[in-house]
């Protein structure tokens, strides 16, 4: 790829933008939004806003346009317009400008391309972290910013990147991993370039399971799945169903001789259990690094929080809510100040017609997707094209919405979000094969 404006717009927007640590400043100010400004700057000056940008996609349009007015009016009535403004800048702004470069077939797979180096390398540094438990995304805090470092589970250190959360890093890895196995059915190089897809979804794969997030672990299983067969991947699925049989086989042979072996088994049982019932957690105790689950009491302590049901408490709100827990004769004062669902998350800070606002474009971007996938796809897309390809990972990612609320991983999707609208609106991808 040649350097030119455009070029390097889809570098900085693709290979530093999705990854860049939250905490990192530049003289006190946060280096991703001085990023975003920059790239906005930089376009208008050099490549103009005067075009139409997008004629396909309308209903996202609208979507998102009803969104933004709701956001800035509930800015208004909670005095956060400069959250408002950065949210704007960092997310639509450079939105705008990253869809009219992405105006060829070769960009739009360098694009692909840099997400996925993005990721091994945050992968890569992840893997390290498990390992050593040095991070060196942390040499960049110059915020000063709190990282909480997350507790063990089994034994495992959980690794968060270039995140604050070990379950937003593993969401990042999700859509990651679509993205490798949608572009490995794209290659036409020959094999040596699909086994670097290989490898790099290996080295994905890997720091995801080192997070010990059980319920996107559990989407992520989901939608590869469903990806190798659209992929056509039968037989290869037919084998490691297989060598998962062999391999319980051998487990339960080896658990004869060491007993151990069993516990170990039963408590990662029981940590995809508590998944969907937080009885499990308890069972396990400290191991599991969690104690009891509190998503089931969120949509309780939300309401009560909520002084305005409608509009919601504003975009930088901070959830607070006290409660009296028990221990033997003891009772002390707990104090939740998290959200770990995104729908309640919405609910909280936008109210009522936000979080509508808000599902609503979800469900657009859903069925954009859905309609385009089951469309013929491109003569050089092969088996899986990309709307195909961010519908599965859309709809188990709005599923993990039930047990995470939206954080650093916010950025990557919507990279995908803007590839989704450069490729609908770019006929070049759809009707013929362009080097």
């Amino acid at each position: 790829m040649k350097l030119n404006i455009r070029n390097t717009i889809i570098f900085l927007m693709f290979g530093i933008y999705p990854i860049i640590p939250q905490y990192f400043g530049i003289m006190g100010i946060s280096a991703f939004k001085l990023m975003c400004l920059g790239i906005v700057l930089f376009a208008c000056i050099f490549l103009g806003i005067s075009r139409t940008l997008v004629t396909s996609c309308w209903h996202i349009q609208i979507a998102f346009g009803i969104w933004l007015i709701i956001m800035f009016i509930n800015s208004i009535l909670s005095r956060s317009i400069i959250e408002y403004v950065y949210e704007v800048l960092c997310y639509y702004l450079v939105g705008f400008v990253i869809i009219k470069c992405l105006n060829t077939r070769k960009r739009f797979l360098c694009a692909i391309d840099l997400l996925i180096i993005g990721a091994v390398v945050a992968s890569v540094i992840g893997i390290v972290e498990s390992i050593t438990g040095f991070n060196c995304f942390h040499l960049l805090n110059t915020m000063g910013a709190q990282i909480t470092l997350q507790p063990l589970r089994f034994g495992f250190r959980r690794i968060i990147s270039f995140t604050y959360q070990t379950i937003s890093f593993c969401n990042y890895c999700m859509f990651a991993l679509g993205l490798i196995v949608y572009r490995s059915s794209v290659c036409n190089k020959g094999n040596e370039r699909k086994q670097k897809y290989g490898i790099a979804y290996c080295i994905v794969f890997i720091a995801a399971l080192l997070t010990l997030s059980r319920s996107i672990l559990i989407c992520i299983l989901i939608s590869q799945f469903i990806l190798l067969c659209l992929c056509g991947y039968k037989v290869l699925i037919k084998k490691i169903l297989i060598i998962i049989t062999g391999g319980i086989l051998v487990v339960t042979i080896c658990s004869i001789a060491f007993p151990e072996i069993i516990n170990t088994l039963r408590n990662i049982m029981y940590m995809l259990l508590a998944v969907f019932n937080d009885n499990y957690a308890a069972m396990l105790g400290n191991i599991d690094g969690t104690g009891s689950g509190d998503r089931k009491e969120l949509l309780k302590w939300v309401w009560k929080s909520m002084d305005n049901k409608w509009i919601g408490m504003g975009g930088s709100a901070e959830f607070t809510y006290s409660l009296t827990e028990h221990s033997g004769i003891y009772s002390y004062i707990r104090t939740k100040t998290s959200i770990e669902n995104q729908y309640l998350n919405l609910l909280y800070h936008y109210g009522i017609i936000g979080l509508i606002s808000a599902i609503w474009v979800y469900i657009q971007l859903l069925i954009k997707s859905v309609i385009q996938a089951v469309k013929n796809s491109s003569k050089w897309e092969g088996r899986i094209s990309y709307p195909k390809m961010l519908a599965v990972i859309l709809g188990t990612y709005y599923i993990s919405f039930f047990g995470v609320h939206q954080i650093d991983e916010k950025r990557i999707f919507f990279c995908l979000i803007f590839l989704l609208i450069a490729y609908c609106n770019n006929k070049a991808y759809i009707t013929e094969y362009e080097e």
